[in-house]
């Protein structure tokens, strides 16, 4: 009996086409637990692979490590948050799961090329400034 490749099409970030099933209970932990602090043993457990067969898969078949994913997933929520709430960078930063606001700003420019400052004020330009 020959067993054969199972995948799925992944939705969210990043955008690469078919995932293993054997990677999705990892990317749904992920997307669902983003705003804990959360280490490659956890995401490997999902899988039942080990740490480094997990982290090889992952990047293999998303092209991003794990832990970017998890920066990704984090950064795209925080941008909501900023473009839809009137919460300040610290708040909105623990909420995405940076216990510091300075990590959570310089994750945010390294991963948007812009601080959530000026991402905040461009998308209010942009959209206008809406009552709340």
């Amino acid at each position: 009996m020959r067993k054969t490749k199972q995948s799925v099409a992944l939705s969210g970030p990043p955008k690469r086409g078919k995932v293993p099933l054997r990677l999705v209970p990892a990317i749904e932990f992920i997307q669902a637990n983003y705003d804990l602090m959360l280490r490659l043993a956890d995401m490997a457990y999902e899988t039942e692979f080990s740490v480094g067969r997990f982290c090889h898969l992952f990047k293999e078949h998303l092209g991003i490590t794990p832990m970017q994913y998890v920066t990704q997933v984090r950064i795209e929520h925080a941008k909501r948050l900023l473009r839809t709430s009137r919460m300040n960078n610290e708040a909105i930063g623990d909420l995405v799961g940076y216990r510091r606001e300075s990590y959570f700003i310089r994750m945010f420019k390294r991963t948007t090329g812009t601080t959530p400052q000026a991402y905040r004020q461009a998308h209010r330009k942009k959209h206008g400034k809406r009552k709340r």
